[in-house]
């Protein structure tokens, strides 16, 4: 934490890199059955591809930099982002 504190004292750019994971849809409605009567679901309506987001984000010029992919982020990934940054 003392080096995020000198970034600022000193006016030095400070940016925040993190990845998110998405695998289902937002759900847009809502329903109920009466009592006794199984809700049937389709599970496509819930279930979207798999999908990871990288991005970086700065307090003084907001989104940096984006990268998204149908695949699971890993280190080799991860690391190859990090030059595009430059």
């Amino acid at each position: 934490m003392d080096g995020l504190k000198h970034a600022y004292d000193n006016d030095m750019p400070v940016i925040y890199l993190d990845e998110v994971v998405f695998t289902k849809l937002s759900i847009g409605k809502r329903t109920w059955t009466n009592r006794g009567v199984h809700l049937v679901t389709d599970h496509s309506e819930f279930y979207s591809g798999f999908r990871t987001v990288i991005a970086t984000v700065s307090s003084t010029r907001g989104l940096i930099l984006t990268d998204s992919e149908e695949v699971c982020t890993n280190e080799e990934r991860f690391l190859s982002y990090i030059p595009e940054l430059s």
